[in-house]
């Protein structure tokens, strides 16, 4: 009977085991990381990731198109804004990725430089992207 018992108490040890590996697997892989899951981080190098300079101009296009569509004239005067560079970027996870940018535009009548603030989510797997939000930036940026 003792026999049994030892047997039994070792089969159960075997699950317990297993969860213990692999919840400690996995805080590595997320500390590994150095970040949770969901959290923006910054994009490095943003003057020479073409993959974010080009979703600052998909966003300058976007909301020109936005604008002839809705007979407005906008922000950019009476001939909508021109992409210059994003300044800054952040992404974040999310159901595809989500781009927090700052992007450098001037106004085609006037050429004033202005700053605005972009949210793109790119779905690489379906080939999308989506302009969520353009206005006008509320914080001051010193340029570098």
């Amino acid at each position: 009977m003792a026999a049994k018992g030892s047997r039994r108490g070792n089969l159960m040890g075997k699950p317990v085991l297993a969860i213990l590996l692999f919840l400690s697997f996995c805080m590595s892989v997320v500390s590994g990381y150095g970040r949770l899951v969901g959290q923006r981080t910054e994009v490095r190098n943003v003057q020479r990731d073409e993959e974010v300079q080009e979703l600052g101009r998909f966003s300058v296009h976007e909301f020109n198109k936005q604008l002839q569509q809705h007979g407005n004239k906008g922000t950019g005067g009476d001939g909508g804004l021109e992409f210059s560079r994003v300044v800054a970027a952040e992404k974040q996870v999310v159901s595809g990725i989500k781009y927090y940018l700052r992007v450098e535009v001037t106004t085609k009548v006037g050429g004033e430089t202005k700053m605005f603030d972009s949210v793109v989510v790119v779905k690489p797997w379906l080939q999308s992207k989506k302009l969520l939000n353009f206005q006008p930036s509320t914080e001051l940026w010193v340029r570098k």
